[in-house]
């Protein structure tokens, strides 16, 4: 449902994200409608770089260096920057007082050519496995980082074929 600021916007620029409709298509997933929004407005931006918010830098660190294998670049405090790698987004990691307390509402997907030897890795750098998904007609492996933090292990392109 809209709020009152939406309404606002909505005024001023006939950007109306809340009428855009799920229906499903052919491939039976259901996706939505963007036509239905109306807008002469651009993208707000785009993805710069990934926060990890951890409880230990140097032992999140180690995991995720060895994980994405990236070089430790610059540690200024409660921060720590990966050297970027390539035209990906840089990625860093925050160290935070408190606890992770729930699922996370956005995760990482990593690339792997093999889903099964890339968890066991996981594992033996001080991961776990959460969930084995497979859905349709696809396979990946949802694991947490020694903060809990999720992410998934997928095939090169598996899901861009899901999402089609």
């Amino acid at each position: 449902m809209p709020t009152i600021s939406h309404r606002l916007k909505a005024a001023k620029t006939g950007y109306e994200p809340w009428r855009a409709l799920p229906h499903v298509g052919i491939s039976g997933k259901e996706h939505y409608d963007m036509s239905k929004c109306t807008t002469n407005v651009g993208p707000v931006g785009q993805l710069f770089q990934i926060g990890i918010d951890v409880e230990d830098l140097d032992r999140s660190a180690q995991f995720w260096s060895a994980d994405l294998g990236l070089n430790v670049g610059n540690r200024t405090g409660e921060y720590l920057i990966f050297e970027q790698q390539g035209g990906s987004p840089k990625v860093y990691l925050q160290k935070v007082p408190e606890k992770k307390m729930a699922k996370s509402r956005m995760h990482i997907d990593i690339s792997v050519e093999d889903v099964d030897a890339a968890s066991a890795q996981v594992e033996a750098l001080g991961g776990r496995k959460l969930q084995v998904v497979e859905e349709f007609g696809i396979r990946w492996i949802v694991m947490a980082d020694p903060d809990g933090n999720e992410f998934c292990l997928d095939a090169p392109h598996a899901r861009e074929q899901m999402l089609q």
